[in-house]
């Protein structure tokens, strides 16, 4: 899949979109693996896993302002 930024995160999303895709998140100094679970064929949209991503790094960037 097409790998792409968002807020200094480098995004890769593994293989191709399926029931179970795998996500790496990684800005150099730490890596998240993500799993995401697909089950209506609006959520196999190219554009709303992205949303879906980036709503993720969002929650993980406002958790970790919150436990500094």
């Amino acid at each position: 899949m097409i790998p792409f930024k968002y807020k200094g995160y480098e995004i890769k999303i593994r293989n191709t979109i399926s029931d179970r895709t795998a996500v790496r998140i990684s800005n150099n100094v730490e890596d998240h693996n993500y799993i995401f679970s697909i089950r209506t064929v609006k959520e196999k949209l190219f554009a709303n896993l992205v949303n879906r991503i980036k709503r993720t790094v969002d929650d993980l960037i406002r958790y970790k302002q919150q436990t500094e």
